[in-house]
């Protein structure tokens, strides 16, 4: 019974779901954790986040202050975190 319990509370653990921000738009996961390239990739166009460029983005926590500019950073998500994501590449010129 107390293997049971255990697996019963391991699976409420990973259906919970975080919520956090991602450049002001609502993001969800189950995950503890995600990279740097999931979070990117996850926010995508409503966050104003290129997909095509991802590699060109630098990712900051602006509960903590860290930056993340490697896409496979893990980070520990948090309930209520905000992050930016800050393009470091050029900008094109019309």
């Amino acid at each position: 019974m107390t293997n049971q319990s255990k697996s019963n509370n391991i699976y409420t653990e990973k259906t919970a779901e975080t919520h956090y921000l991602v450049n002001g738009e609502n993001q969800d996961t189950t995950k503890d954790e995600l990279t740097v390239k999931d979070i990117l990739k996850q926010a995508g166009k409503p966050a104003s986040i290129d997909t095509d460029q991802i590699d060109q983005y630098i990712l900051e926590n602006i509960n903590t202050g860290e930056k993340y500019s490697d896409l496979s950073t893990k980070v520990k998500i948090e309930e209520g975190e905000s992050f930016i994501a800050i393009h470091s590449g050029p900008t094109p010129v019309a």
